[in-house]
């Protein structure tokens, strides 16, 4: 129960942050991805039970947070909760390079979604997609090795019996 507590803490801080954090005009109006990074570190270190959970429930977050209908998030992030899962164990996910290209591509994976899916839908302007693409994969390489350097004490592996 403390662990999630803790854990609904920080993502609501992390949203919190995100929404008042400044938009990177150069990168296409992205925003620095600590929500998603947040996410990721998640999935990384709780059981799958747990990561299911954090993962379906901060999608509905992130989904209310942002302008346009749910779905983008649901959609990316049960992908990406899936991948992470079937290849944790292969992974060596306290390494800067895995965190470094795992937070890049999954950061990149949920621009891409959200993009094609607002160009099917047609509910939201998607422009600069391209520069997006590219600035999403620089900001998710950055945001994901600085969140996990910053949870590392507060968030214990549940998969490896609670040990950091």
């Amino acid at each position: 129960m403390k662990t999630k507590l803790l854990l609904l803490f920080i993502f609501l801080l992390a949203a919190v942050i995100q929404q008042l954090s400044p938009n990177i005009t150069f990168l296409g109006n992205l925003k620095f991805p600590i929500f998603s990074s947040v996410m990721l570190y998640v999935c990384f270190r709780l059981t799958k039970r747990n990561v299911w959970i954090c993962s379906l429930l901060s999608a509905t977050l992130f989904d209310s947070l942002e302008p346009g209908p749910y779905g983008p998030s649901i959609i990316s992030y049960s992908l990406i909760t899936f991948l992470i899962l079937k290849y944790r164990n292969n992974l060596f996910y306290e390494g800067l390079v895995t965190q470094v290209i795992c937070g890049g591509s999954f950061t990149f994976l949920i621009t891409l979604i959200s993009g094609i899916f607002f160009l099917i839908t047609n509910v939201r302007e998607v422009d600069h997609f391209l520069i997006k693409l590219i600035g999403s994969f620089f900001l998710g390489s950055i945001a994901l090795p600085v969140c996990s350097y910053l949870l590392s004490n507060l968030i214990f592996s549940e998969e490896k019996g609670g040990v950091r």
